[in-house]
């Protein structure tokens, strides 16, 4: 949760510095629904995944079929997780490069 805050924190100060000039907040509405989607779309994967893992935990009939749900489980989160990373650092990366690019622009 520090990370996604940080995160916003990131792209607002860098999209204020980038685009102070007026066009500053029609930037920072795209950036946060771009990053508002990257979750909605983290958050639709993992109510999936936990709905995945609960029809397999209720179709488990021993042991070894329940461990093999929580496995299945497991590994799609952590797959979910990687590419919600991703397409955050993806953004974070944007965010720096139009900031780098508006200060080498400057007058």
């Amino acid at each position: 949760m520090k990370s996604i805050l940080a995160l916003i924190t990131l792209l607002a100060l860098s999209a204020q510095a980038a685009f102070a000039d007026g066009g500053f907040e029609d930037v920072r509405a795209r950036l946060f629904n771009e990053f508002r989607n990257i979750e909605s779309v983290s958050h639709r994967e993992r109510i999936a995944i936990l709905q995945e893992a609960e029809a397999c935990i209720q179709a488990a009939t021993n042991r070894e079929q329940y461990r093999i749900c929580e496995e299945r489980e497991n590994a799609a989160r952590e797959r979910s997780n990687d590419k919600a990373k991703a397409s955050r650092q993806a953004l974070k990366a944007r965010v720096e490069q139009m900031r780098q690019s508006f200060a080498m622009n400057r007058p």
